[in-house]
C-alpha cells in the first residue's frame, strides 16, 4: 500500500506544472538567417525561453519515485519494466532540455530544443499513463482493470 501512495504522489508531481523562471539565465540567443523568423522566435521564446524554468512540483522527484516503485515491484511485471524505462528516459530528457541552451545556440538551439520539447512531452504523457496502469494493477479491484 505504501508503494501505491508513493506512485500516486509521483503522478501528482508529474502532472502539476508550476514553473518559476528567471532564476538562472541562458546565454544570449544568436539569431540565424531563416525564411520563417516568426516561427523561430515563437519556439525560442515560447518553448525554450531566456532562463531556466524550475518546477515547484519537480518532475525529477516524480521520475525518481516512479523508478523506485517500479524497481520494488518489477517481479515479471512488464508494465513496471516499461514504466521504469519511461521514467529514466523522462528524467534524462528533462535534464537535457533544461541544460541544452547552455551548450547550443543559433539554429542548434532551435532544432534541438524543439525536438527535445516534443520528445519530453510525449515521454511524460506515456510515463503518466503507464504509471496509472501500474497503480490500477496494484489494487486488485475488477472495476479498475476495465
Amino acid at each position: 500500500m505504501k508503494k501505491a501512495w508513493m506512485l500516486w504522489i509521483a503522478l501528482v508531481f508529474l502532472t502539476i506544472d508550476t514553473r518559476i523562471g528567471g532564476l538562472i539565465f541562458y546565454p544570449a540567443y544568436i539569431p540565424f538567417p531563416t525564411p520563417a523568423p516568426e516561427t523561430v522566435n515563437m519556439i525560442i521564446q515560447g518553448l525554450i525561453g531566456d532562463s531556466m524554468k524550475l518546477d515547484l512540483f519537480t518532475d525529477l522527484v516524480a521520475y525518481g519515485l516512479i523508478a523506485w516503485v517500479c524497481v520494488k515491484i518489477v517481479d515479471h511485471n512488464t508494465k513496471a519494466f516499461r514504466c521504469f524505462g519511461l521514467s529514466i528516459l523522462g528524467f534524462l530528457l528533462y535534464g537535457f532540455y533544461q541544460l541544452m541552451p547552455f551548450f547550443c545556440n543559433g539554429q542548434a538551439r532551435y532544432s534541438i530544443g524543439f525536438f527535445l520539447y516534443i520528445a519530453y512531452v510525449l515521454v511524460k504523457a506515456f510515463c503518466a499513463v503507464q504509471a496509472g496502469f501500474l497503480l490500477c494493477d496494484m489494487f486488485e479491484v475488477i472495476e479498475n482493470h476495465a
